[in-house]
């Protein structure tokens, strides 16, 4: 059972490290360039807005996991 445990608790805490990382990482990049990449102002700005709705869902995801991995490892 110990085992299990381990591993969910492993896997939670990657995908936690993920949602705080990657996606911001990924919004970050996706932002500095599309200073580059010759489209619209108005489209990069859209653009732009949905990257940081994306942000603030991947850190709500980011607490969710953190309170399943607390609530988890308490059982």
């Amino acid at each position: 059972m110990k085992k299990n445990k381990s591993l969910i608790l492993n896997t939670l805490k990657e995908a936690m490290i993920k949602e705080e990382l990657a996606v911001p990482l990924y919004a970050s990049h996706i932002t500095q360039t599309l200073f580059w990449s010759g489209l619209p102002e108005k489209k990069q700005q859209k653009i732009i807005a949905g990257l940081k709705v994306l942000e603030i869902e991947s850190g709500h995801h980011a607490l969710a996991f953190k309170k399943i991995m607390d609530t988890y490892s308490n059982l």
